[in-house]
Order: C-alpha cells, then sequence, then structure tokens
C-alpha cells in the first residue's frame, strides 16, 4: 500500500481537482471513536478494497474537549493517528470538524460546558460559541451562550477548537497541500445548518458568512464544504445530504463548484424500542441506483456513503435513546464484517465507473429521452469517446429502450452503464455478488450463580443528600453530562386519608425510578417520539415522616434541533394525592438532589475500584443492582459479542471500558429487545482474567447472559429480471445454533441446517425443524389363539405340530465331490441351505474319548453361516455379518470311537446386489479341520464331500396347504423348545383390530415363517454388539459415515416381522414356522402396532406457511405464526395431554420435561384446544401464551398426547346423555373412566363393548384428589369377592392378577351400576356389581389398578 503524495487541491465546475487531475472519488463514512484504533487498519483496508478513494469522519470535540481547557486525543480519540492510517493505506481524507456534527452523537457533539458560557446561544452570531465545537457538555454552562447563532461566546468558543484541530493537523503535515503528503483533501465547517436556520430568524444567516470565512482563513490549502447548506457562501461549496441526491441536490450554488454528496445513507440509525424498517434497511441496488444517477444527473464527482462503516457507541456516547449498535446495515457492519451483497455490489459499480471515468470528468453531457420513464444521459469527449447511463425510473415495470440503433433490457429502476456507449458493464438492479449471512454464535453461558457477585446501590433520602434546590433541579444543567442519572430526594409528613395514596410523576426525561421510604415502588419510560411522561403509582406512606426518592435517567442527550442550549429534562412536576385534602403539590418545595451513582463515582466497574465496596456472593435481581464476573476470552479471530438479552436497562464494561449502553427490555412492537448483542472488541480483552460488570437499572437475570462471537456464511441467492429472489442460507456448524442476519433480517439456524426463502425475506422450510408430529409406537402382543376353527377351539393356546428334519443328507445325495464347491454356484439361489457332509474315524484308543479333552472342529467359510452338527447333534454355529460375510468357525466336538458323520449346513442371508464384479463374489466352506487328535491336525478339506442341496421340508414346501400332509406332523400342547431342525405349524385367528401386525420372534433362533403359504421372509433377532458405540439420540449432522449411528446396541437387529392383513383369514389361519437353531414357540406372538402418544414441537420462529398455497399470500399477509399441528390416526383421538410447555422445554417425544423458562397454563391451554379431538392447530400468539416470558430467549411449545380410539368414545356417548361426561373423564386407551348410567335389569353391552380396551368406573369421583398406595393381593381379594360378583366371561374361574394397586376416593357411587373391564390383551371380560360403591380394574404400569 502506497503512501498520497503531496498535492495541491482545488476545484472546478467538474470536480476536486489535485494536482491538477480532476478526481471522481467515492467516500466512505468511517468514525474513529466508533471503533478501535486496533480496528482502524482493517476498517480501512477492506473500504479500499471496496473502491473507496477518501475516508471521511467528523471531529468530536467533547470527546477532545470534555472539560474546558482539558483535551483528551488518546486511544480511540487519537484522532492524528486515525488519518496517518488513512494516509498510510495510500486513501484520501475528509475532515468534517464541525464541530458541531449531530451524527447521533449525545449533545451532537459540543461539549456542555458550553452551556454555562455567559450569554451563548448555539450555532448563531454568537461569539462565545464561535470561537470554541461534537459539542462537550461543558459549553452548556458557558453564560449567555447560544449554540450556532450569530452569538458571540459560541463563535469565540467554535473558532478556537477549529483553530486547534487545524494546527494539529498542520503540525502533523497531514493537508495534501503541504509538502508531506497529507491525505487531506477536504474539510466541513458547520452540518446541515438549513434545518435549523430560520429559527434563528436574522441571526442565521450572519453565522453561516462568518463560519464559512472563519473556516477558509485557517489556510488549509484544501477546500471547505458546507453540508446541506445550499446559500454556501463562495468559496465554500455547497454539499448534498440524504439518500436520494439525484433527485433532491438543487446543484451547486455556482457554475465553478463541483457537486457533491457528503452523506449518501446506506442504511439508518436506530434507536431504543424501534424495529428495523425502511429507514434502517436500505439494499445495495437502491443505494447503486442513485450514485449512478448523482453521477448522470448531476455530474456528481464525490460520493460518500454515510455510514461505510457504522460501529458502536461506546459509554455514553449515543444521543437520545440510539442503540448501542450504529449503522450496523453499512457495507461493513458493526464489528468491520464484510455485508454481502452491499459490499461487493458497490465495488462492482465503483470498478464501472472508474472504467469511464474520464470521459465522464472530461466529457460532454447530453440527455435524450428513450420512453415515458426511461432516458439516456451521454459522456462524449471530443476525441469521440463516450460512455452512456441509460435509466429506467419505472420502479414497477421493466423496460426495453432502443439506443443507437441496439436493444437493451432496463430492469424495473436500474440504470444501465454503457462504455463506449455500447457495452454494458454494469447494472444496478443485477447483483452478481456473493450473498452473505451473519451468525451468532453461542459461547459461554454465564450460568453458575456462584461465579457472581452483586453490589446493591444505596438509595438517598432528604437528609442524606449533599445538595439542596428550592425547586426541581433540571436534570442536564444539574447532572453536566458527568452521569446519565440524577437523584431527587424529598421528605414528605403523611397525614392519612381514607384514599389511596397515589404519586404523579411529570417527567422531560427518558426514565424515572420511584422509590418510598427506601423501598422500590415502580417505574417508567419515555420513548423516542414522546417529549414527556408521567409515572402514576400507588405508594404506601407511613403516619408521619416519609422520604421519597426519585431517580431520573437519561439515556443520551439530544443531538440536534435549534437551542439545544435551552432544553430542559428530568423531572418538572410531582403531586401526592391522598395524602391530606386534595392533592398536594410537591414541586414548589426544596428538594435534594445528588449527581450519579455511587457505584460511578467510585469506579467500581475498574479493577482498581472493584474494593472500594463490599461485594456479596448473594444473587440478587433487585434494581440498581451492579454485577462482576470474571471470564477468559473466546479462541480465535471473530468478533465478540456479549448477549445481554436477559437484562433489563443499564450499562456494560469490560475490564474498565464501557461496551456501551444496554436497555434489553424496552421490547419492540414485535416484542423483542432493539438490541440483544453488544460489542466487545477484541482490544478491550485479556487471554484469561477479564473482568465484566454490569450496572443493572431495572431486573435481570445474568445467568442467561452468554459471551458470543460473530461469523459470517455464504448465501445462495437466485434472482430474475421480473425482481423475483430465492435464497438457501445455511449453517453448516455441527455443534451450535446461530442467530444469521440475511438481508438486514435475523434468521436462527440449527446446527447444520439449511433456510429456503422462496421470497428472500420468509423462511417456508428448514432442513433441521420438523414441524410435523412424531409418535410413539408401541407393539401390543398378542399370544397364538387357537382358531375357532379348530379341533382345540375351547383351548386358548393353540396345538402345535411338530416335524424334525434329519441333520445332512434327506433322500438321495445330490452329488459328491472332493473338497468344496461354491454355495451360490450350487444351489442358485433356488434355496438358502446347502448340506456339506463327510465323515470322520477315530481310534479307540484317542484321548478325546476319555472326555479329560475335546477334540476341536475348525471351519473357514467365506458366507454367510453356518450349523455344525456331529452325529446328528448340533455343536454350534457361526456367522459372518453385513460389513464382512466371512467366518471362522473353532468350537469343541463330541466324537465316538469309530466313525463319525459330520453334517454342515452352510447358508446364504440373500445375496449380494451390488459393488464391482459381484457376479464371482462366493460363498460355502473354504477349509474344515479337526484338532486335538494323537495325530495331530485332520485336514478334511480335500476329503470326498457329500452335498445335499436345500432342505426336506422345502422341497415337499410343507408351508403350503398340499404339502402339509406330506410329513407326518407331531401333534403337541407343549412343542418341543431349542431344538434345531424342526418345523412348526399352528391353526391360528387373526388378532383383533385392524392394526399392521408383526409376528414377535424374540424367543426363537433363526429360521423361516409362512403364514397360509405366504412366506413372511427369514428371521434371525440376532442380538447387536454391546461393544458398539450406540448413542442416546443419532446425530446426523456432518460428514456422512455409514456407522455414524449405530442403535439398538445389544438388542436384537429386528424383533418383529409384518405379516400383512391381507394374508389373514378370519379364521383358519396356518402358521408355519422352520427353526434352524432352536428356540420356543410357545412365546411366539402377533403384535399389533399402534400409535401410543403423539408429539409436536415447535419454536416462535418455526415456518409455518401453507407451500401449497404460497404464491396466493402477499407480503401484508406473509406473516409467518408458528404452529403446532397434532393429527390422529385415523378412527382415534386425543385422549390426555401428557405433556405440554411453552417455554425452554427439553427432551424429545417420549421423554420431554420442563425448562427454566414455562408458562403455568400450557396443558391447560393446549387441553382446551385439542383434548378429545381428532387433530388440534396451537398458534404461538400472546391469546394462547405469555409471549413476553423470558425475554430474550427463543421460546418453544413441546406437546405429547396420548390417543385412544374414536368408537370407544363413540359407544360411551351412546349412554351418556352428555358428552361433557365423556370429555370430563376419558383419559387413556389403557386407562379411561366413565360412569354408565346403566340399571341392572338394563341390557347386556358387554357384546357392545367386545375388544373395547377399558374401565369404567363412577363418573362422580374425584380422580385428581385420590391418594394411591399398594397393599397385598388378599387384602383386595378378600374385599373382591365379600362385596363383588365377578364374571369372568368364557371362563369357570376369574383370571387373579399378581398385584394390584388400590386407590381411595372421596366420592362414592349412591346408586346401582354395571362396571366393565375388557382387557384387550389377554381377552378377559370381567363383570363387576357392588352397591353402595365399587371397584374396577384397570391396567396399570406394574400391575392393576383398583379403585374405590
Amino acid at each position: 500500500m502506497g503512501e498520497v503524495i503531496g498535492a495541491s487541491v482545488s476545484y472546478d465546475g467538474r470536480a476536486l481537482i489535485i494536482d491538477g487531475q480532476r478526481k471522481l472519488l467515492f467516500s466512505g463514512s468511517i468514525h474513529y471513536p466508533r471503533s478501535t484504533p486496533e480496528m482502524w487498519p482493517s476498517l480501512i483496508g477492506k473500504a479500499k478494497e471496496g473502491g473507496i478513494d477518501v475516508i471521511q469522519t467528523y471531529v468530536f470535540w467533547n470527546q477532545h474537549e470534555p472539560q474546558q481547557g482539558q483535551y483528551n486525543f488518546e486511544g480511540k480519540n487519537d484522532l492524528v493517528r486515525f488519518i496517518k492510517e488513512i494516509k498510510a493505506q495510500g486513501l484520501y481524507a475528509t475532515l468534517r470538524i464541525g464541530p458541531f456534527v449531530e451524527a447521533e452523537w449525545t449533545y451532537g457533539g459540543l461539549p456542555f460546558w458550553l452551556h454555562d458560557v455567559p450569554g451563548i446561544v448555539y450555532r448563531s452570531d454568537n461569539e462565545p460559541f464561535k470561537v470554541n465545537i461534537g459539542l462537550p457538555f461543558w459549553l452548556h454552562d458557558v453564560p449567555g451562550i447560544v449554540y450556532r447563532s450569530d452569538n458571540e461566546p459560541f463563535k469565540l468558543h467554535m473558532q478556537n477548537f477549529t483553530t486547534k484541530i487545524v494546527n494539529m493537523m498542520k503540525s502533523e503535515g497531514l493537508y495534501a497541500s503541504q509538502g508531506g503528503g497529507g491525505p487531506i483533501i477536504l474539510s466541513q465547517i458547520e452540518n446541515e445548518y438549513s434545518n435549523v436556520e430560520a429559527a434563528f430568524h436574522e441571526k442565521g444567516p450572519p453565522y453561516v458568512t462568518w463560519a464559512a470565512q472563519m473556516a477558509v482563513n485557517q489556510q488549509t490549502g484544501v477546500p471547505w464544504v458546507m453540508c446541506k447548506q445550499n446559500d454556501a457562501p463562495d468559496p465554500v461549496i455547497n454539499a448534498c445530504n440524504g439518500r436520494k441526491c439525484g433527485e433532491t441536490f438543487p446543484g451547486p450554488n455556482s457554475p465553478n463548484k463541483p457537486a457533491i454528496w457528503t452523506e449518501n445513507w446506506t442504511s439508518f440509525f436506530q434507536v431504543f424500542g424501534e424495529e428495523p424498517s425502511n429507514r434502517q434497511i436500505r439494499s445495495a441496488e437502491d443505494i447503486a441506483y442513485h450514485v449512478a444517477l448523482f453521477i448522470a444527473k448531476k455530474n456528481g464527482s464525490y460520493i460518500n456513503y454515510y455510514m461505510y462503516h457504522g460501529g458502536t457507541n461506546f459509554g455514553r456516547t449515543g444521543a437520545s435513546y440510539v442503540i448501542t449498535s450504529y449503522y450496523d446495515q453499512a457495507p461493513l457492519d458493526e464489528y468491520g464484517l464484510i455485508r454481502q451483497p452491499k459490499y461487493g455490489h458497490l465495488k462492482e459499480l465503483h470498478d464501472a465507473v472508474k472504467l469511464v471515468s474520464e470521459t465522464l470528468l472530461q466529457g460532454t453531457l447530453t440527455n435524450i429521452n428513450l420512453g415515458q420513464q426511461q432516458e439516456a444521459y451521454v459522456f462524449t469527449r471530443n476525441s469521440g469517446e463516450c460512455a452512456a447511463f441509460l435509466i429506467n425510473s419505472d420502479g414497477g415495470h421493466d423496460a426495453t429502450v432502443n439506443f443507437r440503433g441496439t436493444s437493451y433490457q432496463l430492469p424495473r429502476g436500474s440504470i444501465s452503464i454503457l462504455q463506449n456507449c455500447k457495452d454494458v458493464i454494469f447494472n444496478t438492479a443485477k447483483v452478481s455478488t456473493q450473498f452473505n449471512t451473519r451468525s451468532v454464535v453461542s459461547g459461554e453461558k454465564f450460568d453458575g450463580a456462584s461465579r457472581w457477585q452483586t453490589y446493591k446501590e444505596d438509595t438517598p433520602n432528604f437528609a442524606d443528600t449533599p445538595s439542596i434546590s428550592p425547586t426541581l433541579p433540571e436534570h442536564m444543567a444539574t447532572t453536566k453530562d458527568a452521569s446519565d442519572y440524577l437523584w431527587y430526594t424529598f421528605s414528605l409528613k403523611h397525614r392519612p386519608t381514607n384514599a389511596q395514596t397515589v404519586i404523579d410523576v411529570f417527567t422531560l426525561g427518558h426514565v424515572v425510578h420511584a422509590f418510598i421510604n427506601d423501598v422500590y415502588v415502580g417505574n417508567a419510560h419515555g420513548s423516542p417520539n414522546s417529549k414527556n411522561f408521567t409515572l402514576q403509582q400507588n405508594i404506601p406512606l407511613n403516619n408521619g415522616m416519609n422520604n421519597i426518592t426519585l431517580l431520573s435517567a437519561m439515556v443520551g442527550l439530544p443531538d440536534s434541533g435549534a437551542f439545544l442550549e435551552s432544553r430542559v429534562t428530568g423531572v418538572r412536576a410531582v403531586t401526592i394525592t391522598g395524602s391530606g385534602p386534595g392533592p398536594r403539590n410537591l414541586s414548589k418545595y426544596p428538594w435534594g438532589y445528588q449527581v450519579g451513582l455511587l457505584g460511578e463515582r467510585l469506579q467500581i466497574y475498574t479493577n482498581e475500584g472493584l474494593s472500594k465496596v463490599q461485594w456479596s456472593n448473594s444473587l440478587s435481581s433487585a434494581p440498581l443492582t451492579w454485577y462482576k464476573t470474571i471470564f477468559d476470552a473466546p479462541q480465535g479471530d471473530e468478533p465478540v459479542v456479549l448477549n445481554l438479552s436477559s437484562m433489563g436497562k443499564g450499562e456494560a464494561w469490560v475490564n474498565g471500558q464501557s461496551i456501551g449502553r444496554y436497555w434489553s427490555s424496552f421490547y419492540t412492537p414485535k416484542g423483542t429487545p432493539s438490541q440483544s448483542s453488544y460489542h466487545v472488541p477484541r482490544s478491550f480483552l485479556k487471554p484469561s482474567g477479564n473482568l465484566l460488570v454490569l450496572m443493572e437499572e431495572l431486573s435481570g437475570n445474568p445467568l442467561n447472559i452468554s459471551l458470543d462471537t460473530i461469523s459470517t456464511n455464504k448465501a445462495d441467492v437466485y434472482t430474475d429480471s421480473s425482481g423475483g429472489c430465492a435464497a438457501f442460507i445455511s449453517n453448516m456448524d455441527e455443534e451450535n445454533e446461530k442467530t444469521v442476519y440475511f438481508q438486514n433480517v435475523s434468521y436462527h439456524l440449527p446446527p447444520w441446517s439449511v433456510s429456503i426463502l422462496p421470497d428472500c425475506k420468509n423462511v417456508a422450510f428448514n432442513t433441521a425443524k420438523v414441524g410435523h408430529q412424531t409418535s410413539i409406537m408401541e407393539m401390543v402382543p398378542e399370544y397364538l389363539q387357537a382358531s375357532m376353527t379348530s379341533p382345540d377351539k375351547e383351548s386358548k393356546a393353540p396345538e402345535w405340530g411338530v416335524y424334525v428334519e434329519k441333520a445332512g443328507i434327506w433322500g438321495e445325495a445330490d452329488f459328491v465331490k472332493n473338497g468344496f464347491v461354491d454355495h451360490i454356484n450350487t444351489t442358485k439361489d433356488t434355496t438358502d441351505y446347502l448340506w456339506y457332509t463327510t465323515s470322520l474315524y477315530v481310534n479307540e484308543n484317542e484321548e478325546i474319548l476319555s472326555n479329560i479333552n475335546q477334540a476341536t472342529l475348525v471351519i473357514s467359510s467365506k458366507g454367510h453361516a453356518l450349523h455344525a452338527f456331529v452325529n446328528q447333534k448340533l455343536q454350534g454355529s457361526a456367522s459372518g455379518n453385513g460389513l464382512n460375510s466371512t467366518y471362522d468357525f473353532e468350537g469343541p466336538i463330541l466324537l465316538k470311537a469309530g466313525k463319525n458323520e459330520i453334517a454342515l449346513l452352510s447358508m446364504t442371508v440373500g445375496l449380494q446386489n451390488a459393488g464391482p464384479f459381484y457376479e464371482w463374489v462366493g460363498a460355502g466352506l473354504t477349509s474344515v479341520k479337526v484338532k486335538g487328535l494323537k495325530n495331530g491336525t485332520v485336514d478334511l478339506s480335500s476329503n470326498a464331500w457329500t452335498y445335499k442341496i436345500g432342505l426336506e421340508g422345502e422341497h415337499l414346501k410343507l408351508y403350503q396347504a398340499n404339502g402339509l400332509n406330506s410329513v407326518k406332523w407331531q401333534s403337541t400342547s407343549e412343542p418341543p423348545k431349542n431344538q434345531p431342525l424342526t418345523w412348526y405349524k399352528a391353526v391360528v385367528d387373526p388378532p383383533s383390530g385392524d392394526e399392521p401386525v408383526g409376528l414377535d420372534m424374540i424367543d426363537m433362533g433363526k429360521g423361516l415363517a409362512w403364514l397360509n403359504g405366504e412366506e413372511i421372509g427369514r428371521y434371525w433377532p440376532r442380538r447387536s454388539s454391546l461393544h458398539e458405540e450406540c448413542p442416546s439420540e443419532c446425530n446426523y449432522r456432518g460428514k456422512f459415515m455409514p456407522n455414524k449411528c449405530s442403535t439398538g446396541c445389544g438388542e436384537p437387529t429386528q424383533r418383529w416381522y409384518h405379516v400383512p392383513r391381507s394374508w389373514f383369514k378370519p379364521s383358519g389361519n396356518i402358521l408355519v414356522i422352520f427353526e434352524e437353531k432352536g428356540g420356543d414357540p410357545t412365546k411366539i406372538k402377533f403384535s399389533r402396532r399402534r400409535t401410543a402418544s403423539i408429539c409436536a414441537h415447535i419454536s416462535e420462529d418455526y415456518p409455518s406457511f401453507d407451500l401449497e398455497s404460497w404464491n396466493e399470500y402477499t407480503d401484508s399477509i406473509k406473516k409467518n405464526k408458528a404452529t403446532l399441528h397434532l393429527k390422529c390416526p385415523d378412527g382415534t383421538l386425543i385422549s390426555t395431554i401428557k405433556f405440554a410447555s411453552f417455554g425452554t422445554p427439553t427432551g424429545k417425544c417420549g421423554s420431554y420435561s420442563k425448562g427454566n423458562c414455562h408458562d403455568p397454563k400450557s396443558i391447560a391451554m393446549v387441553e382446551k384446544v385439542c383434548l378429545n379431538k381428532k387433530g388440534c392447530d396451537i398458534v404461538l400468539s400472546k391469546d394462547n401464551f405469555n409471549m413476553n416470558l423470558c425475554p430474550g430467549l427463543m421460546k418453544k411449545l413441546d406437546v405429547e398426547a396420548a390417543i385412544m380410539d374414536d368408537d370407544f368414545k363413540s359407544v360411551m356417548i351412546d349412554w351418556l346423555e352428555d358428552e361433557d361426561e365423556v370429555r370430563k373423564h376419558i383419559v387413556t386407551q389403557e386407562e379411561a373412566y366413565i360412569n354408565l348410567k346403566l340399571r341392572k335389569e338394563e341390557t347386556d353391552i358387554l357384546e357392545v363393548l367386545k375388544d373395547k380396551p377399558l374401565t369404567l368406573i363412577c363418573s362422580t369421583a374425584s380422580f385428581r384428589s385420590m391418594k394411591e398406595y399398594t397393599v397385598g393381593v388378599r387384602e383386595i381379594l378378600d374385599s373382591f369377592y365379600q362385596n363383588t360378583y365377578v364374571q369372568a366371561a368364557g371362563f369357570s374361574k376369574p383370571y387373579l392378577p399378581r398385584k394390584f394397586r388400590f386407590r381411595e376416593g372421596n366420592h362414592c357411587c349412591r346408586e346401582l351400576y354395571y362396571f366393565f373391564y375388557l382387557h384387550n390383551k389377554l381377552n378377559y371380560s370381567y363383570r363387576v356389581y357392588k352397591e353402595p360403591s365399587y371397584f374396577a380394574i384397570s391396567e396399570g404400569d406394574t400391575g392393576y389398578t383398583a379403585r374405590e
């Protein structure tokens, strides 16, 4: 980077002339005290890279001369260092001395001591002001001063300060006119004076003339400008400020002056309580359009972006209500990060303009009409070079124009720049640069109460205050900008009446707090749009004397307007009613006052001041509490922010340096803080041991404060010529959620997720936000039941048929071969099974026969599984796995003397379906050896092996109706268990209901299953390894790996095997099982898959649009209202709400739990909307929930609902007059309570209720007040049998459960009722009679529940 070379600077009617050459310059405002010296090189470097030629800054008087004659040019105030950094990077500088700057800076930059200068009037033809101006507050104290008018006191001080700054720049050789190559090419005096000039009447114009002459007399050698001052006297240049100077600027007031734009607002400042709006947010396209228009239409040659980097209002520097973040939407954001596409699009504009700049600066301008709202501005040089700006000012329609015989497409509201009047090198509406998003990465949480210490600010009373005023003192004149705070104290003798005592405090300040006898009673605050407000509060007073203490607070001083020195703020009137007859006006009596807080005066936010007060380890949320803690700096170099959304209002310091005021409790109309994240510059931090101090004025929760970092990510944006736009914004962080900012709007992105914005505004979908409900499914088991067509129909359990296969060769051998054949090539996929058999002769004298040692069978195979039999007995099994089908088997075997038959059943478990050359992938045995014999290891691999393909039962088709009688089945009610190579058959009825059915094979080994001849498939409830990594919850974020999320460690890979309902007949279903290894067929069950609970989760920022109707939405109604949807499966309804929490619940479906933030009316709200419905929609709105709960936190709603059969409810309604009775008492399908008011003589409804899992009890019982305890089985049964007649339908004796839980209610039935319990799993039905009270039985978690 080369330094600027010194040159003369002048101007003509076209441009600034530097070293004899006209310059077309792009400038960017960067205010040195709104960043840090450590940030300056990066900010200036990025500006240069973005095509900026000039850095423009105000000079802030009250920063440099806070007390008259006491100057500060250190740290952030080191103006010389800042200008030298501009020079070092080869850029020019514009110095806007003012010294009134406005700039949303407290008191417009004026020092408050000016206020006390006798006779002063700010910014008028007023000598005190003119001699000394950002304005330090001491100006307020200059007697007679009138700011910015023809007022001698003001002019005196204004001139003094201007001269000091100019001389400082000269002494360092920083003006371009000096020989040292200074960068300053332009200076500004005053600022937007025309806004107030009329208020000063005849004193205004002389002040303008004086200010201009005073500036020119400084002999800087560079031009001076006055912005927004169309009557700027020669030779001062009048400049434009605003968004649309190409339309609004009347032009230079002399043909010899260039058109200069000193403030092209890239966004706008924001105030507390205000949402970012169109005035804060400005698109790259709009900025580029008006820059191009200013150049083309106004011959503009100097354009400054205000701001190019806004920065931070550290400390108390912000003006009234202005938030701490300043112009964050600028091309460089608050933290100095590049904001795309604004930065990149303007860079492309600068590059395009500079390509044709010589033609623009030297050529002749002509204007050509191209249509009703289309025109061309053409610049032509004598040499024939030409450049053109084609303008379509129609903001609603694209246009096609013909220019010099060529057709050009102009998007709506756009300008195309043509090099050589032919080639389009830039269009303001066509953004080709990469978009980006900004995200907040959650960091350290300050959530440990033990890490905080507190100090409670004392409340002064009238007797303690050091100063007394005969009436209420004016706030600003009293504090002199030394503090935001002013205490007012009063001593009141109370005379009780029957009326409520009320205090009314009328104030022109920003915030007021009230204390009565040191007790906090309330507060109130104003807003940027109100000049005053009143605190009206009921107060408790003691008989006799009472202390009334008021704390007035300002959130910055006013920064603009005429007669700033005469502004009045603070408490102006105090009235008490209910203390004596009539209202008592306390304003006219003496008041004590005290400036500032004790903690401020002692500077307890610094390491040196910490020990001056006694800190407590007790965490308090009381108003006026100081908090302190220690933290380490985050790793990396990303910008650091403090998330203070959980706090109220106050100021924060890091290592003694103020990061600014915060006011999180002043919500915008949308119910969120205007600012949550507060910049902590890296230069403020040490690697560890950083001191954080907060002065909390209201009440906050420091445990929710976090230290976060800021990062940027690219966004994929798609646009078309019609203005359509779609965007994909992503968070590639696998662990941390982020809040990202895209197109000036914040979006919440979970880890590893993408949000889709069809209109570049509204999120229609996020990949990680599952808005659809989830379900808890359960498999409801039913033991196999004998078919009603079976001979054993009187028995509950089915009769089994059993047939055992022979191990080895059945029938004739298929072939004999020395050595092994490939399994797959041999079976040709006609079966899974291939028998390999051979024999081994063992001598009688082998030691293994004595059972001292055993022989060992060693087998190697290409896959997939094997059962080894010796002499018809299973010796062991082995298998490969899904990743590697090969395996080795080694196990002891029992041999006998003589010939031993070795039969090895090789199995494939499906064939390979992909991969290179998989036609060559084989299976089957590769080696068989026997170890442990006297002669050593015997290798049987090359023996003669006899082969048989498949099983006998397969060959005979025992699983089909026409093959069942091919063998003699052994009939038994107690089938053999753990027996290999066994076929089982049973005739069964289908399970009840219509839910999907699975065959539960958990107690079987491995084999095949059929129903009515249809093959259910292979079963193999093989348990997975306990040593695999099985997380409690799967995390699929990040790079894909096949084994990234293993589940079910130690559990069967598959337990239930689907049996389609269509395969069942009403009765007489033939179930056939072939078991290879051995299992227990009596434990085989049909299980019905049903939904037990449904869950849904939604947070405030979840997209809830109907995507099918997206294009029907208009911008005015396309407002996301996060909505939770629940929908029951067909034939069911919501019976109870098992969990509901709006706030910060945690967990997942089935294991939700409440967080620290919880709306207590959550369950009642959800029950009201959803109970006994087939589905429901719950909007996250203030009508349904407390949306102000836990400010600053993203709140969500988690719901789990149990469901029950809809026809169960229908049966109940048939027997009740009022459906509300049903709603009142239905709990869950398994435990549903209702009173059927049936007389004993009425129709038996057992058949009506058949197969409905149900418990019926007295509806008058108050179940919520019941006490529960466990008693012995005998006690219950004794009572049960003595007072109750029990009939088990279809059985001769009642079913006796092992355990009851007994509940005693405080109500009983006064009539005779029938109560029914139908146990759906075991098909037992009970009819229970009892008078005068009752029993009823229902399924419980640990047995059965009896209620009385």
